[in-house]
């Protein structure tokens, strides 16, 4: 009895392990697949349409388009160098093109990400800036209600309400008392990204 329950237990686990190989091997070829669809999508030029067409740069229209996956990646890349506008216009076109709902779903919570972290400049503008928090709380609940269970989209939702108040929580600045702003430095201490 003893055997069996040993053997029946390399079984499962010699099983799982098949599992969690082949389930890497999937992303792995996803993953090559998108580097490829990334490298025919113009070598890192940005995405914008050409005055004659549809066609983006890269891209031969006899050959077929270019991924969406392809097309969300080059978007990233240019939230990523904080170009807005072309990044913009980048998940756009990702947003128009795509069928796939994992393409959308990345590409929305992404241009919320963009959003937010424009909005989030010191530099800008105090009503540019809660103009593109607003944008953003908005795309972050378009996003929540498709995937409710993605915490990384409720992270930055607080993150939003926190840079800029709804309801009682909402300061109207003509009546607020004014605030003393004070730089705190903490030793070993790196500001994060958004997830």
């Amino acid at each position: 009895m003893r055997r069996v329950t040993v053997l029946v237990t390399l079984a499962v686990l010699g099983g799982a392990s098949a599992a969690v190989a082949l389930e890497a091997q999937r992303r792995l070829l996803a993953a090559q697949a998108l580097e490829a669809d990334v490298r025919t999508a113009g070598q890192g030029a940005p995405i914008e349409r050409q005055a004659s067409g549809d066609a983006l740069p890269g891209e031969d229209p006899a050959a077929g388009a270019v991924s969406a996956r392809a097309l969300l990646a080059e978007a990233i890349r240019l939230s990523g160098e904080n170009d807005t506008d072309a990044a913009e216009r980048a998940f756009a076109a990702v947003l128009r093109r795509s069928d796939d709902p994992a393409v959308l779903r990345d590409a929305r919570f992404d241009l919320a990400n963009l959003y937010l972290r424009a909005g989030l400049r010191p530099e800008l503008e105090p009503a540019r800036a809660a103009a593109l928090v607003e944008i953003a709380k908005q795309r972050y609940r378009d996003h929540l209600r498709d995937d409710p269970d993605d915490m990384d989209a409720r992270w930055n939702l607080e993150r939003a309400l926190r840079a800029a108040p709804e309801g009682e929580d909402a300061i109207d600045p003509g009546t607020a008392p004014p605030v003393k702003r004070v730089n705190v430095i903490v030793p070993d201490f790196a500001p994060t990204d958004l997830p």
